[in-house]
């Protein structure tokens, strides 16, 4: 917030502004897909988030955004998924973290009121995206002789990708708005895991979200 105020005397657009955003992490496609292979069991979850923008222009300006989302696993779903494709267990509990995604971007945002002071915003952001898978514990039931548990530990992995949004802004007054955005983060990751054998692989993962948030916006 320091950095973003530090900009109000560059700033030479009235649109420019610093909010905090929070709302529901919906994911999508393979992410939500409740699938022992490709699927990640994800539910719908949280979302918290800084931004701002400095307009040098009155409808366009650059800003960054940094966010994060944590959406937890349906580990009752996961677990009779598992349980349907090992024909050697007869019973399999599961108890896991929740799937968290951590990413920042610099890019363009674009602003135009369309009545008095409401506004359509639309933004493209271009950054890094940090992965974490969820730490997992499998407590099985054999047919025949097992482990009592065993567990799946985090992996992490980082990659570029690219952001769009789109959203409204309400002006309360020249110091403070409301606005309510949609963002959309799309990205396949690669998670390492060592094997009980003690051989590397790599899985391939799709996080798809999209973000519905409200925030609050100081303009600078």
């Amino acid at each position: 917030m320091m950095i973003f105020l530090s900009l109000q005397g560059f700033a030479q657009g009235k649109n420019s502004f610093f909010s905090v955003n929070t709302g529901v992490a919906i994911p999508l496609g393979n992410f939500k897909a409740q699938r022992v292979t490709n699927g990640s069991f994800a539910l719908p979850g949280i979302h918290i988030s800084a931004e701002g923008a400095w307009y040098l222009r009155e409808h366009f300006g650059i800003g960054a955004e940094i966010g994060m989302e944590l959406n937890p696993i349906d580990a009752s779903s996961l677990a009779k998924a598992t349980l349907k494709s090992d024909p050697f267990l007869t019973n399999l509990t599961i108890r896991a973290e929740a799937f968290q995604v951590t990413h920042g971007g610099l890019g363009l945002f674009t602003h135009w009121e369309i009545y008095h002071n409401l506004s359509v915003t639309a933004k493209v952001l271009g950054g890094m995206i940090w992965g974490k898978t969820p730490y997992q514990l499998y407590k099985p039931t054999y047919y025949g002789a097992g482990p009592d548990y065993y567990e799946i530990t985090s992996s992490k992995d980082h990659e570029y990708f690219v952001e769009p949004g789109l959203g409204l802004q309400y002006k309360f007054n020249s110091s403070v708005g409301l606005q309510i955005i949609s963002e959309y983060i799309s990205r396949k990751m690669g998670y390492g895991f060592i094997n009980t054998d003690g051989s590397y692989k790599v899985e391939n993962k799709q996080v798809d979200i999209i973000n519905a948030l409200a925030g609050l916006v100081i303009y600078l």
